[in-house]
C-alpha cells in the first residue's frame, strides 16, 4: 500500500507546487494525496490542478479532497499544514491595530505584534489538528508550512506527541544567490546555517566542495554591484519571481556589521531589528523598505486563484511541471520512507545544534533524516552576538506559545515587551487589548 499524504489547507499558493515535486519522485509512486479544507471551493480547484499535473506527468498518485478531517487523517503517513486562520480578513484587522499604534513592518508574519496575534490564531488551530492526529494517525509525521513557523513548531513540539518539523523555502533564496555569485548549480552549493525562521545566519559556505566562507562577503558584494535585477520572462513560479526581485542591500549591510549572511532577503530580516521601521527612517523608507500592504497580499491571492482556475478550464497547462518547486517536503518524505540519510534545513528543537543557544529553543538548522525521523547536526558555537539575538527570539516564541496555551495575558504582554518592533512601553496593555478585540472571533479569552 502506498504512502498517504494529507494537506491541511487547500492553499492556492503551495499545494500544487509541492504536488508537482511528488509526481517526479519514484519513491512516491502509488501514493495517495488527500486535500482537506473547511471550504469546498479551494478543494475543488486545487485537487483538479493536481489531477491535471498528474495526468500530464503520467503519475499514478491518487488525488482526492474532503471537508471531513477525520476521513482525511485516518491512516495518514505524512501531514502537511498550509493554513492561516482568518486569512487576509484577519490580517487586515491586525494591520489596522498596528497602524493605530504606529507599528510598521514589511511582512508581519514572523515578528512583531502582528506575529504574536497570528501565532495565537494558528497555534489554537494547530493544537486542535495535533489532537486529531493523535487520535486518527498517531504515527504520522507533521510538516508545518504555516507561519509564524517558529512559534507554531514550538507549540507542536512542546505540547503534542506528534513528530513534527517546520519547513520554509527561505534558505533556497540564499542558495540561489550564492549559486549565481559563483556561476554554480544550486545542487553544488552547501550552506550550513543556523538561527530562527527568517533570521538564519550562514555559518559556513561551500561551492563545489570548496570553502567560500572567508570571501563570501567580498564575492557577493562584487556580484551585486554589477548586476541588474532580473525580470523573469514567460511563465514564472511566484517563488522564483520573489527570489529574483529580492533586494539584498540591507542584508549586505547587516552582513558587514554582524559578520554573516542572512538568507531570507531584506523584507524578512529587517523586521528582526529595532533600527529600520522607526519614524525617523520614514517607517523603513530610508533603507528602501516598504511597510506591509495588505491589499497587495489580497490581490496576489486573487491572482493565484484565478491562475489556477484558468488551468482548470484548460486555457493553459500548469507552469513548470518538469521543474522542482524549491520546497523540500518531497525530499524529507523520501528520506524517511527510504531510510536514506540526507540533510535538510528545518525548524526543530535546538538540542545541541547550536551549543551556545538553549537546548529547548526552536531553531532553524540542518538535521539528518531517515527512517528514525531526524537527528540534529552539531554546528558548534555561533558568534555570541548572534546567539544572543537567537536566544531572545526563542524566548519570545516560548512566551507566545505559553500565553495562548495557558490563556495568560501577562505572558502575552511579556512577549511583546521583548519584541524588537514594539514602539512604546506605556501603551503595551492597550495594544494587546486592541489586538485581542480585533481577533475575538478566533481566540479564547486571555486572563
Amino acid at each position: 500500500m502506498g504512502v498517504k499524504i494529507v494537506f491541511i489547507g487547500a492553499s492556492y499558493l503551495f499545494n500544487h507546487r509541492v504536488f508537482k515535486d511528488f509526481v517526479k519522485v519514484p519513491e512516491l509512486r502509488g501514493a495517495e494525496l488527500v486535500i482537506y479544507d473547511i471550504k469546498q471551493e479551494p478543494i475543488d480547484i486545487v485537487s483538479r490542478v493536481c489531477e491535471i499535473i498528474k495526468i500530464e506527468m503520467k503519475s499514478d498518485i491518487k488525488v482526492s479532497g474532503t471537508t471531513d478531517r477525520k476521513k482525511a487523517l485516518q491512516g495518514a503517513d505524512f501531514v502537511l499544514s498550509t493554513f492561516n486562520v482568518g486569512v487576509e480578513a484577519a490580517d487586515k484587522e491586525v494591520l489596522a491595530v498596528c497602524n493605530k499604534h504606529k507599528i510598521s513592518y514589511g511582512i508581519g508574519d514572523t515578528v512583531g505584534p502582528s506575529a504574536l496575534i497570528r501565532s495565537f490564531r494558528n497555534i489554537v488551530a494547530t493544537m486542535d489538528l495535533c489532537a486529531a492526529m493523535e487520535k486518527y494517525c498517531p504515527n504520522a509525521f507533521l510538516i508545518n508550512f504555516s507561519n509564524p513557523m517558529a512559534q507554531i513548531t514550538r507549540a507542536i513540539q512542546k505540547y503534542s506527541k506528534i513528530k513534527a518539523v517546520g519547513l520554509c523555502h527561505a534558505l533556497a533564496a540564499g542558495e540561489n544567490l550564492v549559486a549565481r555569485v559563483y556561476g554554480a548549480e544550486k545542487n553544488e552549493v552547501q550552506l550550513f546555517c543556523a538561527g530562527v525562521n527568517h533570521l538564519t545566519w550562514v555559518l559556513e559556505t561551500y561551492v563545489k566542495g570548496q570553502s567560500k566562507t572567508a570571501t563570501l562577503y567580498k564575492d557577493i558584494s562584487k556580484y551585486l554591484s554589477s548586476r541588474t535585477k532580473e525580470t523573469p520572462t514567460g511563465n514564472a513560479d511566484w517563488v522564483k519571481i520573489e527570489q529574483l526581485q529580492e533586494d539584498w542591500k540591507l542584508t549586505m549591510e547587516l552582513f558587514e556589521k554582524y559578520g554573516a549572511l542572512l538568507v531570507a532577503g531584506d523584507k524578512h530580516v529587517s523586521e528582526f531589528f529595532p533600527y529600520f521601521y522607526n519614524e525617523s527612517t520614514g517607517r523603513g523608507k530610508r533603507y528602501g523598505l516598504k511597510p506591509f500592504n495588505i491589499q497587495k497580499r489580497i490581490d496576489d491571492k486573487i491572482w493565484s486563484k484565478n491562475l489556477l482556475k484558468k488551468w482548470v478550464r484548460g486555457e493553459e497547462l500548469p507552469w513548470d511541471m518538469d521543474k522542482f518547486s524549491g520546497e523540500d517536503a518531497h525530499s524529507i518524505i523520501v528520506s524517511i520512507i527510504s531510510n536514506d540519510s540526507h540533510i535538510h534545513q528545518v525548524n526543530i528543537p535546538n538540542n545541541g545544534s547550536i551549543s551556545n543557544v538553549p537546548a529547548w529553543a526552536t531553531v532553524e538548522a540542518p538535521a539528518i533524516f531517515g527512517g528514525y525521523g531526524y537527528k540534529n547536526i552539531a554546528l558548534g558555537k555561533m558568534p555570541e552576538h548572534m546567539a544572543a539575538i537567537v536566544t531572545n527570539l526563542a524566548v519570545i516564541h516560548d512566551y507566545t506559545v505559553e500565553a495562548i496555551v495557558k490563556k495568560d495575558r501577562k505572558l502575552a504582554v511579556q512577549a511583546l515587551l521583548l519584541d524588537p518592533l514594539l514602539k512604546e512601553f506605556d501603551t503595551v496593555d492597550q495594544l494587546l487589548n486592541d489586538l485581542l478585540a480585533s481577533q475575538k472571533k478566533y481566540l479564547p479569552v486571555l486572563k
